[in-house]
């Protein structure tokens, strides 16, 4: 899922916020929206014994609409030689913030929550973890 996500005392709000999201109300949740919206999330995998790899862009519109780019790369080789494969996708969903946490949904009607943390790398980048994937602001 990139955007700027503001001062550290943010991202530690949002690793805590399933334990704070009742004391902090609307104005966290603002925050989070804030953060979503002023970049393009990205999210990046490499395997390195296989060569293959795999790209993902996320980005969040103020009317609550999320389109999610992917695409990947695979390598086989062979007796033939090596054969090269790529493909790409988009998808839309809908999205929201709640309770200190992201919500996602494909039809705007059935919500599941992503469990939305923040930390910072070693270089100070704000990394976002959404369902177990690292997202960074995309370049």
């Amino acid at each position: 899922m990139g955007r700027s996500f503001g001062a550290l005392g943010l991202v530690g709000g949002l690793a805590l916020a399933a334990s704070a999201a009742s004391a902090q109300g609307g104005a966290h949740d603002a925050q989070i929206r804030q953060l979503l919206l002023g970049n393009a999330w990205c999210s990046f995998a490499y395997n390195q014994i296989s060569g293959a790899s795999r790209s993902e862009r996320a980005q969040f519109a103020p009317d609550g609409s999320l389109t999610v780019t992917s695409g990947a790369e695979s390598y086989s080789a062979g007796r033939g030689g090596t054969v090269a494969g790529q493909s790409q996708a988009s998808r839309r969903y809908f999205w929201r913030v709640a309770q200190g946490d992201l919500h996602l949904s494909e039809n705007g009607a059935q919500w599941q929550p992503t469990g939305l943390q923040a930390k910072r790398n070693s270089s100070g980048a704000i990394i976002l973890v959404a369902d177990g994937k690292e997202y960074a602001a995309c370049r």
